[in-house]
């Protein structure tokens, strides 16, 4: 503050502080808060949620933190900034309605509406002009016919159906207004070199499907988490997707489609990692692996999951490079490396396996 400056906003008050954006002196938060100065404020608030929306899940203390809290704070951080008062104090500045109303649109979702919800490019399917869940949803029922034998598994084969046709409305995350959605994003480049999965291993494990289904798990549920955002945090990004991960981050083998689910569920509520306002990301994580499975089309059943570990692929390479050799830095890099080369043993094995994965697609609805 200066001795004498007046506020240059009401030209009244003495000025207390200095707008970190546009250097305009004022004296208080009505005064940043008024019609006058409302572009630069506003502005300020609006880069302050969106940095806050992609900082979320950045460590796992704020994972645990309910959206209230970490809302809250957000406003309490971005006029703090602004005008160099405590947290604690700029909240008690508001009065009861305009608290109210903030906490109304908070838990009304309007917040969510300044980042378009991302929506994933392995929803998208078609089978000769027809839905490809479909398709399998025909498939299960023949299959029902064909080789259950007892009532019991006929039941499982039925449920199975019906769990095929709930996808056409899925476990969607409510948002209040479906047009802040962004358009499907494109399907990621596949690897251009996948070694021959001889070359990698004489005979592979039959199990190994099941660490696929784990691995592919922790991907779709971190990157819907970040919103298809893996560029500002990706350290975090492969962090997260490790620590949901033992497929990727150990050598753990596992031995059924819902163990492997199982697992993960587990790290993700284990680690604080699950919002407790939205309790279906992981159903829709496990959704996400099975349309991943499923594939665009019949011609191309493995595509998508080609597609899924290329970019997991791509992520930790470039991880990767941004970290140093040594130190700390230094066995992280060693550990993306791995589970780097774990991926392309996956994509080997894909490749090398696509009626399975048509198969796997089956069992993962089943799951769901």
């Amino acid at each position: 503050s200066r001795s004498g400056a007046v506020c240059m906003l009401c030209e009244r008050q003495p000025s207390c502080y200095t707008c970190p954006r546009c250097n305009l002196q004022y004296c208080g938060l009505s005064c940043y808060q008024s019609p006058r100065h409302s572009v630069c404020s506003e502005e300020f608030y609006k880069e302050s949620v969106l940095q806050e929306l992609k900082d979320m899940g950045k460590t796992e203390s704020e994972g645990r933190l309910k959206m209230q809290e970490i809302l809250v704070g957000l406003r309490q951080k971005a006029e703090t900034a602004a005008g160099g008062m405590e947290e604690e104090e700029l909240w008690e500045v508001l009065n009861s309605k305009e608290k109210e109303a903030f906490m109304g649109l908070m838990k009304g979702g309007a917040l969510g509406g300044l980042i378009p919800l991302w929506k994933p490019w392995w929803e998208e399917h078609e089978d000769g002009g027809r839905a490809l869940v479909e398709v399998l949803e025909e498939e299960v029922s023949r299959r029902a016919g064909e080789n259950s034998t007892t009532m019991a598994e006929q039941d499982n084969e039925r449920k199975s159906a019906t769990k095929l046709r709930k996808i056409k409305r899925g476990n969607k995350l409510e948002t209040g207004d479906e047009k802040g959605s962004s358009a499907v994003t494109a399907v990621p480049q596949i690897s251009a070199k996948i070694p021959k999965l001889t070359s990698l291993c004489a005979n592979s494990s039959p199990l190994v499907c099941y660490g696929l289904v784990n691995a592919l798990f922790g991907y779709t549920f971190t990157l819907c988490l970040y919103n298809n955002d893996t560029d500002s945090l990706i350290i975090e990004f492969c962090d997260m997707i490790l620590a949901l991960s033992e497929a990727l981050s150990s050598s753990r083998v596992f031995n059924s489609v819902q163990e492997a689910l199982d697992c993960g569920e587990t790290l993700i509520s284990g680690g604080g990692y699950l919002d407790k306002e939205d309790l279906l990301a992981p159903s829709r994580a496990l959704e996400a692996v099975a349309h991943i499975a499923t594939g665009r089309d019949r011609e191309d059943p493995a595509g998508y999951c080609l597609a899924a570990l290329s970019q997991l692929r791509s992520v930790l390479s470039q991880a990767r490079k941004a970290l140093s050799k040594e130190g700390e830095e230094g066995a992280k890099r060693q550990k993306y490396f791995l589970a780097s080369k774990k991926c392309e043993f996956f994509q080997a094995w894909v490749l090398d396996n696509e009626p399975r994965i048509r198969g796997l697609a089956i069992e993962m609805w089943n799951e769901h």
